[in-house]
């Protein structure tokens, strides 16, 4: 088996680290805009979410969807906005 190694300038590294976290934990009802690829459920929540891969009744906006504590929605995710609840979204 090889192994490959990968060179990434330290600046480079640094830019990823500090300007995009991981992922951010929601937990009021403003609207939260970036790309994320899950959006785990924290407590019981009810939840819009606008994505470029799935669909409500062929809409990219999905509306008041009922999250169950400990549930997911993944897929490519631009904007979440919470009605109750808390989730934490992960950035792709």
């Amino acid at each position: 088996m090889t192994i490959a190694s990968l060179s990434v300038p330290p600046d480079t590294l640094e830019t990823v680290i500090l300007n995009e976290p991981a992922a951010i934990i929601i937990t009021n009802t403003a609207a939260h805009t970036g790309r994320f690829g899950k959006v785990h459920c924290l407590s019981n929540a009810e939840v819009t979410l606008v994505a470029e891969n799935l669909t409500e009744n062929g809409s990219a906006t999905i509306n008041g969807i009922t999250m169950k504590s400990s549930s997911e929605i993944e897929g490519v995710i631009t904007s979440i906005t919470l009605a109750s609840g808390q989730v934490i979204a992960y950035s792709l």
